[in-house]
């Protein structure tokens, strides 16, 4: 096995052993036990071994590569290049489900909870994030006479031939919230300038000033962002790819004529069309997926009226499908169904929590309807 394959050449390993892995779970305890990860559901003992080596290449390769990458830095808090890897799914690929399994007792005293959560499909996941790793491309850390390695600054203006090409990969349009408005659109540098990060076309992503903003901030997670950028290459590989020709029209009279030399009409400035929510999750599901709506509205709604009663502690739409993520640890309309009751009475408390939700319930005044009654409305 060679410690030099590319991210794309480890996607393409991962995969190869995908059949004969199908159903490869990484499970992690923690908490008032010692923290171990451990792989189950794999019965073809060769093709585990085979991924195990890959799994240390790949964790060996984030420690050569990225980490000096604050963004990074809790996947490196263990030592064994195969936990690193295991480390990095776990945190960043967004998959893993989180459960309480119960409390540590000796004799018969609690002396702390122990938690349990599992990866599943974890050998489609580490292909998955192979892939996705080839947009952040790290320049080697430079080294001083001394013993000390520094990282430079990049203070370069993005060139416009660059700039140009981001406004069209994304289509003139922030690829997190759809925003059109060229004024309010920015650049964002995946790996920050303050760490090097180079002005190419792999390192850069269009984003508006709101959601520039949240990816600073953290409130859009690295992998969201490198998702985004490996999905707007793909779409740029997929266009170029496609046949141009226009929808054609003949403006005599609206008749349509075959003739490529009639007049032909390009339809651009498409949205590009929303990803489906997979089949078994909130999203996938109309009422589900309406209902869980109609409450994230009305808590937005309490929050709104309780600035008239003088709170005024920050809020942002953003807000509560970030805690819903933290919580469910998968984006709000990608929870699987069997949580659905489960999100509900979360967003229950929410809003129940708000003032106007204690105002209403000191009156004897409902906070929402029950999935139920919303039904029949």
């Amino acid at each position: 096995m060679e410690d030099d394959y590319s991210w794309k050449e480890l996607a393409e390993k991962f995969d190869e052993l995908g059949s004969s892995l199908k159903g490869l779970r990484l499970d992690y305890q923690w908490g008032s036990v010692p923290s171990i990860y451990s792989l189950a559901g794999g019965s073809n003992l060769m093709a585990l071994n085979q991924f195990k080596t890959l799994a240390y290449v790949a964790g060996n390769k984030l420690v050569e590569n990225y980490k000096s990458l604050k963004e990074f830095a809790e996947v490196f808090t263990i030592k064994e290049p195969i936990n690193i890897w295991y480390n990095f799914l776990r945190l960043y690929s967004g998959q893993f489900n989180i459960g309480l399994v119960g409390d540590q007792t000796v004799n018969g005293v609690s002396i702390g909870a122990v938690y349990h959560g599992s990866l599943y499909d974890v050998v489609s996941m580490s292909s998955q994030m192979c892939m996705r790793m080839i947009v952040i491309k790290p320049k080697p850390v430079k080294k001083n006479s001394g013993s000390k390695t520094t990282n430079s600054r990049n203070d370069k203006k993005i060139p416009k031939r660059i700039e140009k090409k981001i406004f069209q990969e994304a289509n003139s349009t922030c690829p997190f919230c759809g925003e059109r408005e060229i004024s309010f659109l920015d650049i964002h540098h995946i790996i920050p300038r303050s760490q090097s990060g180079p002005n190419e076309e792999l390192n850069l992503i269009l984003a508006c000033k709101k959601c520039h903003t949240d990816i600073e901030e953290g409130i859009i997670s690295i992998v969201e962002v490198m998702k985004k950028k490996q999905d707007l290459i793909h779409q740029k590989a997929a266009h170029l790819k496609a046949p141009h020709a226009g929808t054609i029209f003949n403006l005599n009279k609206n008749k349509i004529d075959s003739s490529i030399i009639a007049n032909t009409v390009n339809i651009k400035g498409k949205r590009i069309p929303k990803m489906h929510h997979p089949i078994g999750s909130i999203g996938a599901n109309l009422n589900m997926n309406n209902y869980v709506k109609y409450l994230i509205d009305r808590y937005y709604n309490y929050r709104k009226v309780d600035s008239s009663y003088g709170r005024f502690d920050k809020f942002n739409h953003s807000e509560i499908h970030t805690s819903i993520q933290s919580r469910f640890k998968a984006k709000t309309y990608f929870i699987p169904e069997e949580k659905f009751n489960e999100l509900c009475v979360y967003l229950y408390d929410r809003i129940d929590k708000t003032i106007q939700g204690k105002r209403n319930k000191s009156n004897g005044v409902k906070n929402y309807e029950t999935f139920e009654e919303y039904l029949k409305l």
